[in-house]
């Protein structure tokens, strides 16, 4: 076929698609913009109506959140000054033994006494043989006063016989507390002063003191109660550097002062410890109801922001509360505010609620309690934190102690095996009577048996080598009436230290 046949026949063909154009299926459709039909007058107040009790929600909502978060930090304020005043208490006491059974009572006091006031004594008397235990217990007003008798008094022969001097006990609770307490006062160059003479003055220590370098501060605390103005004997040094207040300890201590031996050490506390809770003032209803109310304003305009905008446009309302509340309603939350085991109920202010058909609930994690005169039930709506909506919580003893290490469970017994308390050396006539005094406050002791076990060297370890050596090992069994006893013996012991030891308790696996 020519060319301009090709030509004529193409002509023909685009004439022929002349003609009207109709849309089959999957032609495109032109967009156009949606409208909102116009709402009349009763539907515009229902939207009014809706968007206020929304807010009216959201506003008692952050209220109630605002509530149990101010509540939650003073429990954990609480929480921390018992922490911290049992481990000053620990830092505070020191325990003697060995002492003399010739010894009286006021010997043994007199000689603790130039190291600081004492807050407690107590020597432990057998009713039976009418005389002293050998061992006894001392609470000073310091730390300082407890750590300086406990270094220059340990080993001192009282009576004839060297005393032993060590700390009773401790709380794994509190070690951490104490370890801060030690690491802060080493970045203060201060030093501690006890048996200072009652007519010795501020002025006058400084005078003495200051040939060592510049004093920063000197504080002579003051007892007002029981002295008529006086000091109570002991007194705080800070000085610029370090090494000043090394100087000012290894001169001065047993220094003739006034005609009184003075003692010196290092302070082991940093200076004004806080040992009470952190007490916050309350905030005033009308603040914390327009705090509420811009918070509950800001979450809904960010919910409006955050929709899709190829979503229909629908009336947005920020509903967060955890179930609609009927007007009226006066909303409670359960605070513990003691422990243990004691509820209190804190009433926000009442909100005036405008009227809302009832809707669907919506969950939420926030712990509400509404009290209603609808005979219905609160729904018990679960949230993250396990605690049901609608439900009292009740804390108990196990579950607010503070810092308790769970043991692994043993099988129970009447008997108790401590191990690592004294070494082969310390046994004496004296330590069945002590464990029985010390063991005696969580049981009747049927029993007390100390026994030396020998320690093989090792299997793999074993030949003709000199280093294989024998070691001796002690364990001690007490004998209670109950297993109750035994168990409250092992609570409370395991853990602890005694003279300087940190004993290990378990119980006794028979076979």
């Amino acid at each position: 076929m020519s060319e301009d046949n090709q030509t004529s026949v193409g002509e023909e063909f685009q004439a022929e698609q002349l003609g009207p154009v109709l849309s089959g299926p999957g032609a495109k459709h032109d967009k156009r913009p949606f409208k909102l039909l116009r709402l009349s007058s009763s539907q515009h107040d229902a939207v009014q109506k809706a968007k206020k009790y929304a807010m009216e929600q959201n506003i008692k909502t952050v209220l109630v959140k605002q509530t149990i978060a101010h509540q939650q930090l003073q429990m954990q304020s609480m929480q921390n000054a018992l922490q911290k005043q049992q481990a000053w208490s620990l830092m505070c006491r020191i325990y003697v033994g060995s002492i003399n059974f010739e010894i009286k009572e006021d010997t043994v006091q007199q000689a603790f006494l130039p190291f600081g006031p004492m807050k407690s004594f107590h020597l432990a008397y057998d009713q039976q043989a009418n005389k002293h235990k050998g061992f006894a217990f001392i609470e000073y007003e310091t730390p300082e006063a407890a750590s300086l008798a406990l270094e220059q008094m340990n080993g001192v022969v009282l009576g004839g016989r060297n005393i032993k001097v060590g700390r009773p006990s401790n709380m794994p609770q509190a070690q951490a507390i104490i370890e801060s307490y030690l690491i802060e006062a080493q970045q203060y160059h201060r030093i501690y002063i006890a048996s200072v003479h009652p007519d010795l003055t501020e002025s006058d220590l400084k005078c003495v003191f200051e040939a060592f370098g510049k004093i920063r501060t000197c504080r002579l605390p003051r007892d007002t109660t029981t002295r008529a103005g006086k000091h109570k004997g002991y007194a705080f040094i800070e000085y610029e550097n370090s090494q000043s207040a090394s100087d000012a300890v290894s001169a001065m201590n047993l220094f003739d002062l006034g005609g009184q031996y003075i003692r010196v050490g290092r302070a082991v506390t940093p200076p004004n410890v806080n040992l009470g809770p952190t007490t916050t003032a309350p905030m005033p209803t009308a603040t914390a109801v327009a705090a509420a109310a811009i918070t509950a304003k800001i979450t809904a305009l960010d919910a409006a922001n955050q929709s899709h905008v190829n979503d229909p446009p629908v009336i947005a309302l920020q509903m967060t509360s955890p179930f609609f509340v009927q007007p009226g309603t006066i909303v409670s939350v359960p605070v513990v505010t003691s422990i243990p085991n004691v509820t209190d109920t804190i009433t926000l202010p009442d909100v005036v609620l405008g009227t809302m058909p009832p809707a669907t609930p919506v969950s939420d994690p926030v712990l509400v309690t509404a009290s209603s005169n609808s005979p219905e039930k609160p729904l018990p709506l679960s949230n993250e934190d396990g605690i049901g909506i609608g439900q009292e919580t009740k804390l108990n003893e196990d579950d607010i102690a503070i810092g308790q290490e769970t043991q692994p469970q043993q099988s129970e017994s009447s008997i108790v095996v401590l191990h690592n308390m004294v070494d082969k050396e310390d046994i004496d006539d004296d330590l069945e009577d002590e464990i029985r005094e010390e063991c005696g406050k969580y049981g009747e002791v049927l029993g007390v048996v100390v026994k030396i076990e020998q320690r093989q060297p090792d299997s793999k370890d074993t030949g003709d080598t000199e280093d294989d050596e024998i070691t001796d090992s002690v364990k001690i069994f007490v004998e209670f009436s109950s297993v109750s006893a035994s168990s409250k013996a092992i609570s409370s012991l395991n853990g602890r230290f005694f003279a300087g030891r940190q004993i290990t308790a378990e119980f006794h696996r028979q076979s």
